[in-house]
This record gives C-alpha cells, structure tokens and sequence, in this order.
C-alpha cells in the first residue's frame, strides 16, 4: 500500500499547484545516455542468463563506440546476443525464441535493457513519461517496464503504426529501486532495429494520479 505521509504530500502539492505542475525528471534516458561509461544510476544490459523478468539473468553490455551491444568479435556479435545493442536514441534487440543459430540452444527472446537505480534523495511516486519508440519492421518488437523484478508495463510495436508510448505509473520508488526499460524481438529480430527511443522517469505531481494507483504495480512500499 501507498504510504499515507506520501499520498498526502502529493495531494497538498497537486491542490497548491492546481493538479498541473511538471515536476522535473530524475532521469532522461536520451539526454543521459553516454559511452563508454554511463552516468550515475544508469547501466545497459541483456538478460544472457535467462529470461526477461528475473534481474539475476542480467549482465551489461560493453561499449563500443557510440553503443553498448553484448561484446565480443565481429558483426553481428556471437550468439544469441548477434546485433543487440543500444545507442542514445535506439538500438536492436538480441535473438527472438525461435532463432537457434549456431548451435547455440537459444529458447528466449534476448532483451537489451536499460537500467536506472534511484538515488539518494530522488525517492517518491514517479512515473515514465514522454516515451517514444518505433520499429522498422518484421514480427515487431516487445517493450516492458520494470521495477525491480515487478512488471507495470508492457506494449507490442509494430511497424508502420509511428511511434508509440510506453508511459506508465511506477509507484512509489526508494533509493536503490531499479527502474528498468527491456525491449525484445517477439519471438524474432528480423527487421527490429529500433529508432526514436526516449523516456523520462519523473515524479508524479497530480494527487488523482496517485490515488488512481494506491494499490499500483510498483514494489514492496508502494502498492501490491
């Protein structure tokens, strides 16, 4: 459950500022991204170890040149990860669950994942917002949101729609919550290159926002 000294804060702030104040972001994945090292609280990853939805089958990527992919020799890197990466403004996620090539056993969509870890004085209720992702083509791509190991969203894109959103309410996050933003082949990365990629994590600043979602998807503290 929502603790009640944050839901009313939120309320007192969203009746003095009329329910319409923009609050700043904590963190803005375009403006943020930076190689070869990320900024604070960021990480880019692949769930090499398993499937999407269990933190402990992640591990990042490394960089190369102006992206972070699954390292390694040659173009595409080797299996599963073959053209996975992510740069400042997209990227291309890994195998989809029916491509075994090369011997490699792969039953799994291959995600690459975008990682934001809450810092020290960014606690609160926040949400994703100003979100944009379009894809170029073939079976579409699988966006979901996550914090911790908690699902709060999830959308398919496929091609020729334009850009679509991925907003969503996140709950109320403490320092070391981990927000993170995964984008996989649906079953197949033919054609999956990604572009106009873009998000915002921010708090929320209208009070029927956080009644709405009192018992909302985020993590222990902050709905069920």
């Amino acid at each position: 459950m929502l603790r009640l000294k944050t839901l009313a804060a939120g309320l007192a702030f969203a009746l003095v500022a009329g329910g319409s104040a923009q609050a700043a972001p904590i963190a803005q994945y375009n403006l943020d991204f930076a190689t070869p090292g990320p900024n604070p609280g960021w990480a880019y990853m692949w769930n090499v170890n398993g499937p999407i939805g269990n933190t402990a089958n992640y591990t990042s990527m490394s960089p190369s040149g102006t992206r972070y992919d699954t390292g390694g020799t040659g173009w595409p890197r080797p299996e599963p990860g073959a053209y996975a990466n992510l740069i400042s403004s997209g990227g291309h996620p890994g195998r989809g669950s029916t491509q075994n090539y090369g011997g490699s056993g792969n039953t799994i969509d291959r995600y690459v994942i975008a990682s934001y870890k809450v810092q020290s004085g960014q606690e609160g209720f926040h949400q994703i917002s100003n979100s944009s992702i379009s894809v170029g083509g073939g079976t579409g791509i699988d966006v979901r949101v996550y914090v911790n190991d908690v699902q709060c969203n999830r959308i398919v894109e496929y091609s020729g729609g334009g850009a679509s959103q991925f907003n969503t309410v996140l709950g109320n996050l403490n320092a070391g919550y981990k927000v993170y933003v995964a984008i996989g082949p649906n079953t197949h990365d033919g054609s999956d290159g990604f572009s106009g990629l873009d998000y915002h994590i921010e708090p929320v600043t209208d009070a029927s926002v956080m009644l709405w979602d009192a018992d909302g998807p985020g993590p222990g503290g902050s709905g069920g």
